[in-house]
């Protein structure tokens, strides 16, 4: 069994050519999953957004959980394409992927990147690309981790209308929290209710 945690955040900054100080990071989600069954954590704002702070994925359907328990059950159980908060589980195809450019490959802690950019009138993106045999349940975009065999941890965007950086980062992690593990093998084998 396969098992570890993803952590998904987005680091904005307002003045790219001036004040860095004027940036903020947004937390999007954690992601544990053993094998292909998830339990995402959503940041703590269910009192102003009114999504739960817990979701179970699997098999393209989620539930929304109102906490961690091992003693949970049924759960209801709905499309995942419906899901509107925390992390995204559709394969979007990447805008003007067909014009992408090789970059040369760049390293930071500790780890080599090959990259590619993207550019059209409205941004600049870079994707990183980590170069490994590891497979995750998760991914940023599954067209380029198919094509350049790795996982895209990172994706650096320039609004070029705003004058604002955007950068996308996916950290992985190995294991997860007992009671994590306990609610994921808890509903592993329960039947979809919709």
């Amino acid at each position: 069994m396969q098992s570890g945690s993803i952590r998904l955040e987005v680091f904005v900054y307002n003045d790219p050519g001036g004040n860095l100080q004027n940036s903020y990071r947004l937390p999007l989600s954690t992601l544990y999953f053993l094998d292909d069954h998830f339990i995402e954590q959503v940041p703590d704002k269910s009192d102003t957004t009114g999504f739960p702070p817990f979701a179970y994925i699997r098999e393209g359907m989620f539930a929304p959980l109102g906490g961690l328990t091992e003693n949970e059950k049924p759960l209801s159980f709905h499309p995942l394409s419906k899901k509107n908060f925390g992390a995204v589980f559709v394969n979007m195809p990447v805008p003007n992927y067909a014009n992408r450019v090789e970059l040369p490959d760049t390293s930071f802690n500790g780890y080599n990147y090959r990259r590619i950019r993207i550019r059209s009138k409205e941004d600049y993106s870079v994707f990183y690309i980590h170069q490994t045999d590891s497979i995750l349940p998760f991914s940023l975009a599954p067209q380029v981790e198919a094509d350049y065999g790795g996982i895209l941890n990172r994706i650096d965007t320039y609004e070029i209308a705003n004058d604002r950086f955007i950068s996308l980062r996916m950290h992985v992690s190995k294991g997860i929290p007992e009671l994590v593990y306990l609610t994921l093998k808890n509903h592993e084998d329960e039947s979809f209710e919709q």
